[in-house]
Parts: structure tokens; C-alpha cells; sequence
């Protein structure tokens, strides 16, 4: 399983699905994003791939959880028998590669990203240089990514070291990390009825 899954049709062989997809004019590159989104067709003759991936690559769902001092603890600790793929970058926004492993990995695993901003955490990993990449699990020590930064690599890493296998065939049901809830990020979280375990009434001390 890659970033994009990539097929090609003849319509003279394949007539039929041409026909049921709607397809009249060659050629054409059809994206299909996750559902609901609706398929996109780019009918320019000089397409290539490097451009038809930089289209595709606008329809790939974000799994990314933005992590600071508030919830990193929160992040790690959450669903313990899940691993945490950590990301340290100084870039903005957030890498498409990134992305894609968030989500094609959703299914058994978490991804957090870090910005320079939040020192006591680059310090506590000990990130001198950006992008860095690390594995993390409860009661073990972070283990840092040094292969070449490609979809590949990180990929075979983190199946090799966290020892979970998802190609694809995972359970559906879709796990999600306490430390992605918006008040788990706020220095100074508004108290609800929503909040108010996570924020205080949860918690062990004076609220």
C-alpha cells in the first residue's frame, strides 16, 4: 500500500466500465477521493505524473494530531497498545507523506506532529535536526527514524519496529486518540460539560 493506488483502462477492451464511469473523452486521469468528495477528471494532454500526483495529493485526509506540552502526555499514554508516530518539523503546515501514512495507518496507529515553538518536547527527544521522525511507545524508549525521509522507508520502519502489519485488511472500526479533543491543545482549556473529565474531574490533585 503507497501513498496513491494507480490503475490504468483500455476502453476498447474494457468498453463497459468506460461506459458505467462516463468516460467519453481520451485521455483522461480520473481521481477518486475518499468519499463524499466527487471524482475529479484532468483531461490536459500534457499532464504528467508529478503533476497528477500534486492534484492528487489535495484529496488525502489529514490524521495528523497538532502536539504540544498540553497533550503530549495525553497522546502517548491514550490506547497504550497503540503505537505514536511522532514528526518534528519546521516547516509549515503539514507534509503530504505525513498525511498519507496518517491515514492509510489510522486504523492501528497515531500521528502527532511537533513544531520547534514547543521546546521542553524537541529537548525531551533530543530533535537537533528537523524533519525528525520517532516511534513511541508506553514504557520504552522513543526510537528515531534514520532512513532516507520517503513514503517507503517510514512505512517499513514503523511496521518493523511497532510490529503491526495494516495492508489495508484492519478492522474498520477507527480509533481515535484523546489528545486530538480541541481543549486537550489549549493552554487554557474552557471548562464544559464535554471537557470537563479530560480538563479536571478526571484528574487526581486540586481542580
Amino acid at each position: 500500500m503507497g501513498m496513491y493506488n494507480l490503475g490504468a483502462i483500455n476502453c476498447d477492451d474494457n468498453y463497459d466500465i468506460c461506459e458505467k464511469e462516463g468516460v467519453t473523452e481520451f485521455p483522461v486521469f480520473r481521481i477518486y477521493p475518499q468519499f463524499p468528495l466527487q471524482t475529479q477528471d484532468l483531461k490536459d494532454d500534457n499532464f504528467n505524473m508529478k503533476r497528477l500526483k500534486k492534484r492528487a495529493s489535495k484529496f488525502i485526509q489529514d490524521k495528523v494530531i497538532e502536539i504540544t506540552a498540553v497533550n503530549h502526555d495525553t497522546f502517548i499514554k491514550d490506547n497504550p497498545g497503540k503505537a505514536k508516530v511522532l514528526l518534528f518539523t519546521d516547516k509549515k503546515g503539514v507534509p503530504t507523506i505525513y498525511k498519507a501514512l496518517s491515514y492509510n495507518f489510522e486504523k492501528t496507529l497515531f500521528f502527532g506532529i511537533v513544531r520547534p515553538e514547543e521546546t521542553n518536547l524537541v529537548k525531551k527527544y533530543k530533535a537537533k535536526n528537523y524533519p525528525s521522525i520517532y516511534l513511541v511507545q508506553p514504557g520504552k524508549k522513543p526510537l528515531k527514524f534514520n532512513d532516507d525521509m520517503n513514503y517507503y522507508s517510514i512505512a517499513n520502519f514503523i511496521n518493523i519496529h511497532s510490529e503491526i502489519f495494516d495492508f489495508g485488511d484492519a478492522p474498520e472500526a477507527e480509533l481515535k486518540s484523546a489528545a486530538s479533543k480541541p481543549w486537550m491543545s489549549e493552554k487554557l482549556p474552557q471548562l464544559s460539560q464535554q471537557s470537563a473529565k479530560d480538563i479536571c474531574f478526571g484528574k487526581k490533585g486540586l481542580c
